[in-house]
């Protein structure tokens, strides 16, 4: 695909296919700063490759993934409870005193109770209704319907609480409504369903019935970019209870923070050269009730805390 970039004062000109496309070059006013970061340290606890997160109940949920692990903590980074016995637990949900997981590599999600007790388990490997190929993330609505994003069927599969098939949607694709490697999926407070559709470097949002209500990242054709509103691999995606979407926008190392219509409001971008202590893979992303932001970074093996308001 042949492309150009042109540069003009704080816009940049982007000529593909006969397109013309304006990129704004200048950060946003909203920039979101680093409180502090966790890797376990002194406390005992180590992190092996965390994938995505969930905040729920007043704790931060985080995927351990190499360890096989789901692990809990307060909000100060003190580890209260793990779970382990998975195969690798990519994502995780909370909804009420349930705990969803979705484990990749044994095409299953597994529900449990806080006190660690399986209440539920469906899914194995297929491309039938109900089925799963590497479920890579998870997310449960207000009436606690559960939304699995399916990253080898390209697609969004909705269940209800105890794993029974309500609708699916999606397929391998570039258009509107479909999917190329779909990591994650989170819904909002008023039912609008979010899906960080990673491969094609871009959001996509649709009702809680799968209906395409738009999109963005870039320009599309599975492009990706370094600036504002573009990503590098959207890996992971959040909503706050107002509504603000987070995405974790890997290969770039920042999280962008967007209106749900798309418009880019706030970036954290964690890479000067003189900083020892760098995002390197932003992998996860989770908004606490007070709107505090955390963040898994999957190289280094940490979380990070960060106040985006």
């Amino acid at each position: 695909m042949k492309k150009a970039l042109f540069l003009i004062g704080s816009v940049a000109l982007l000529l593909v296919i006969g397109g013309l496309y304006y990129i704004p070059l200048s950060e946003p006013k909203e920039v979101c700063r680093a409180l502090v970061q966790w890797d376990g340290g002194a406390a005992g606890w180590r992190l092996d490759h965390p994938m995505d997160l969930a905040w729920g109940g007043g704790f931060l949920y985080v995927a351990d993934t190499e360890n096989g692990a789901v692990k809990k903590f307060r909000d100060d980074g003190t580890l209260v409870a793990e779970w382990k016995g998975f195969k690798r637990p990519v994502d995780v949900a909370i909804f009420g005193d349930a705990i969803y997981v979705a484990d990749f590599l044994t095409d299953r999600i597994v529900r449990l109770r806080s006190d660690g007790t399986v209440t539920a388990e469906w899914g194995r490997y297929g491309t039938g209704a109900g089925q799963l190929d590497a479920p890579s993330g998870i997310a449960v609505d207000g009436d606690g319907n559960v939304y699995v994003a399916e990253f080898y069927n390209h697609r969004i599969s909705k269940f209800t609480a105890d794993g029974k098939f309500v609708a699916r949607w999606g397929k391998d694709g570039r258009w509107n409504g479909q999917f190329h490697y779909p990591t994650d999926v989170t819904v909002a407070p008023d039912g609008t369903v979010f899906v960080a559709d990673a491969y094609n470097q871009r959001i996509q949002r649709f009702t809680a019935q799968g209906i395409y209500l738009g999109k963005w990242g870039g320009i599309g054709y599975g492009i990706s970019g370094p600036w504002l509103g573009w990503f590098r691999l959207a890996k992971a995606v959040a909503v706050d209870a107002t509504g603000h979407v987070y995405v974790a926008d890997a290969f770039n190392r920042r999280i962008q923070k967007f209106s749900s219509a798309g418009d880019v409001l706030g970036v954290w971008a964690k890479d000067r050269p003189d900083e020892p202590q760098e995002l390197n893979y932003a992998a996860g992303v989770a908004v606490g009730a007070d709107g505090i932001v955390y963040v898994s970074d999957f190289f280094e093996n940490r979380i990070w805390k960060l106040d985006c308001r």
